[in-house]
């Protein structure tokens, strides 16, 4: 073993010294300059100790003196545009979607040509939050355009085959959507749980739960003869850890009388299925107003 210099053993020995006096007086200190609590601290410890054998003894002296560089923090890249289609996706947007290595895409895209699944990794892409422009200065979004569009068949092939998480509301949630947009009853129907409950708000006479699918599905319909609804548009989809939402267009006739709104559903999705849902509207009086009783009419 190589023996220390004399005053490397003196330098060893304060080292000692300090390190027992710092635990009690000026380790709350350190550790906040390190920035990482007592996790880092034997880190530094052991690596000022390893020096304090080190020839010349000044080395020491140098690595205390150095300020430990502060880790910067991470953040999003917010690239500036769709990778498919090239729509500019400014920091502020509320349509970028983005998947967890940050492949980009406008919400058309992600919703109506992706199904929320990413080309290039297959996994689920998710709104991307924006940032505040008190930020941009110091923390400002990325400028490189990352412009590749998507073979869109591929992608389609690929998405069938990718098995479905049953921890993960969007696919689901998607299917769903698909089936409502192309009229494929059947698969609609697939998409609910046997126990699936239906909410619905108002004054009218189908307001209030209707547990099962059997009783979600006679209100369906009996709704939609009363009031048949034509779907206009699905403007947006948001997909959570337990469920999703998404905003739709319809049209509701009735007697003559025609009037177009937004409405939402928010569904409750595990396993796979669709086990409850809710339905809020822009105007819950237009609503009850189409579907009234015949004796209110």
């Amino acid at each position: 073993m190589r023996r220390r210099s004399p005053v490397a053993q003196v330098a060893a020995a304060e080292w000692e010294t300090w390190t027992s006096n710092v635990r009690s007086t000026q380790r709350t200190n350190a550790t906040k300059l390190l920035n990482g609590g007592s996790v880092l601290w034997p880190v530094l410890r052991s690596r000022i100790r390893a020096l304090a054998f080190a020839e010349p003894v000044h080395e020491l002296v140098v690595e205390l003196a150095i300020e430990p560089r502060m880790k910067e923090p991470e953040m999003l890249e917010l690239r500036p545009g769709c990778e498919h289609c090239d729509a500019d996706l400014p920091a502020s947007s509320n349509r970028a979607y983005i998947c967890s290595f940050e492949c980009t895409f406008c919400a058309q895209c992600a919703m109506n040509l992706l199904g929320l699944v990413c080309p290039n990794c297959l996994g689920d892409l998710a709104p991307r939050p924006n940032r505040s422009e008190t930020l941009l200065a110091s923390s400002p979004p990325s400028r490189v355009r990352v412009h590749k569009p998507v073979d869109l068949d591929r992608h389609a092939q690929l998405r069938a085959e990718r098995p479905i998480d049953n921890e993960s509301a969007g696919p689901t949630l998607l299917r769903y959507v698909r089936a409502w947009q192309s009229g494929d009853l059947a698969a609609l129907i697939g998409c609910y749980d046997e126990s699936f409950t239906l909410n619905y708000f108002g004054a009218s006479e189908f307001a209030g739960r209707h547990v099962g699918i059997g009783a979600s599905l006679a209100i369906l319909a009996e709704v939609s003869t009363r009031a048949p609804r034509t779907l206009l548009s699905v403007d947006e989809v948001l997909v959570g850890p337990e469920g999703g939402q998404f905003m739709f267009t319809e049209r509701l006739e009735r007697d003559g009388e025609s009037a177009e709104l937004k409405r939402v559903l928010r569904f409750h999705i595990s396993g796979g299925f669709l086990r409850e849902c809710w339905l809020y509207e822009e105007s819950q009086a237009l609503v009850d107003h189409f579907w009234r009783r015949e004796s209110e009419a």
